[in-house]
């Protein structure tokens, strides 16, 4: 291995292990976790959203690197379990995009868990369907859904 090489990954390691220490060290909370499409704000998210639906993930399936610190779960399966917006029904194969995977990320995104219940909102793009944002599938979030959805002007 080449000096230049072996510097640059010894550089790598300390600046991982300074970040974990430094972490331990002076009580610095790792980033909050957040679901994915956070960085898309709801009314933006409901105004592109043809599907929003209760969901259950059912299999991330497997994921294909975008970039670096991201990653694109292309062939992820949910069951609808109800709808509010759009068509669906039955289980879906989705894209989800997650942001923010980075050592340090001072946005980290949430790896969605099989067997959870989400609210998503889903851009179809042919046959093609990509959640750009999940949020918590409780009373706040579906309020707050609720009253986007009434703040967008119906189309003619």
């Amino acid at each position: 291995m080449n000096l230049h090489r072996r510097s640059l990954i010894s550089s790598f390691i300390a600046g991982c292990i300074a970040l974990s220490c430094g972490t331990l060290l002076h009580g610095d909370s790792p980033p909050p976790s957040v679901l994915p499409g956070s960085i898309v704000t709801l009314e933006q998210a409901v105004s592109q959203a043809e599907i929003i639906l209760i969901g259950q993930v059912k299999d991330m399936g497997l994921t294909n690197p975008d970039g670096p610190g991201n990653a694109d779960f292309g062939d992820a399966k949910i069951e609808t379990i109800k709808v509010l917006k759009g068509r669906a029904s039955g289980t879906l194969t989705v894209a989800i995009l997650i942001w923010g995977l980075e050592i340090g990320s001072h946005h980290v995104e949430k790896i969605p868990a099989s067997g959870e219940t989400y609210l998503f909102l889903i851009k179809s793009e042919g046959s093609f369907k990509r959640v750009i944002k999940m949020l918590p599938n409780d009373d706040a979030s579906l309020k707050a859904v609720a009253e986007a959805m009434n703040a967008i002007p119906a189309k003619k």
